[in-house]
């Protein structure tokens, strides 16, 4: 057997291990030799068990086992024959050889490895002790930002409340009667302005489930091209809400705009006036204004 195996025998630096499935050693290479001091034929009346240092010799029977069927890949402690221990990394794997259902383990002594492993958790705690310093150094910092930042943050938030308040006045949403909203356009219809009404109205609408919306154009300026795309978007985005839109205010100087930017709002329904559009809004649930007698 060791004549067939001579050359990796020989040529490597690593221990190598052949042993019967419940761990005796039957043959070895001189690696192992000057490893753990032993002769061959010490070596040869030991098993991998006698390798390890007490504490873990528990652990053998259950890598056997492993390595008899899917190989296995581990680290443990062993010993030399003068008692000093060091850690190993052990692969085995069961093969057959010589008609013989054996084991072969290689067994690297990783020293050097376990040693750079330990300077370097030591390097790194070294580190981590200067950022809890610099940590330590900069909380007296950080607190005074904090409390920089949280007058900024204050001064801000006054702000966009403000901003939030002075966007309510200028693109108002009002509920009028039950499932019925209105929201009257007033001024010039800029591009913004009319993006934060179709945001408003809506949130509106789904929060309120309105079924009918009353878009009153009585106070705006005029009615330009870009204003009456936007006007129809907000309608097509209303009916996707399952709501009605009725565009009231209309007057004959818009309209007549309309026309000559070739503008049709022939499928959106109309009223020359607010209270025209309200009357419709309660028509269409089956409700009538009526004047009270005096």
């Amino acid at each position: 057997m060791k004549q067939r195996y001579e050359l990796l025998f020989e040529h490597t630096r690593d221990v190598i291990l052949i042993t019967t499935p419940d761990g005796r050693i039957v043959e070895t290479n001189d690696a192992a030799l000057r490893t753990y001091g032993f002769t061959r034929e010490e070596m040869l009346t030991r098993s991998t068990r006698d390798l390890r240092v007490p504490a873990a010799s528990a652990e053998v029977a259950a890598q056997l086992a492993s390595a008899r069927t899917t190989g296995v890949l581990f680290e443990t402690l062993h010993q030399r024959k003068d008692g000093t221990r060091f850690p190993v990394e052990i692969s085995s794997r069961s093969a057959r050889l010589d008609g013989q259902d054996l084991l072969v383990g290689v067994v690297r002594d990783i020293t050097d490895r376990k040693r750079a492993e330990a300077e370097h958790d030591a390097l790194l705690a070294q580190l981590e002790a200067r950022v809890e310093e610099r940590t330590a150094a900069l909380a007296q910092a950080n607190t005074e930002l904090a409390a920089q930042l949280s007058e900024i943050s204050s001064a801000r938030d006054l702000i966009n409340k403000q901003a939030e308040e002075i966007l309510a006045l200028a693109t108002p949403v009002i509920q009028l009667w039950e499932s019925i909203l209105v929201a009257p356009i007033v001024g010039e219809l800029e591009p913004q302005r009319m993006e934060d009404l179709s945001e408003r109205l809506l949130a509106h609408i789904a929060n309120t489930g309105a079924s009918t919306v009353l878009l009153d154009i009585t106070g705006a300026v005029t009615l330009d091209e870009d204003a009456a795309h936007h006007l129809t978007r907000l309608v097509t985005a209303t009916r996707l809400l399952g709501a009605t839109a009725i565009l009231t205010g209309m007057r004959p100087g818009i309209a007549r705009d309309l026309v000559a930017l070739g503008i049709d709002l022939a499928d959106i329904p109309t009223c020359a006036t607010l209270a025209a559009g309200l009357r419709e809004a309660f028509a269409s649930r089956g409700l009538r204004v009526t004047r009270l007698s005096r």
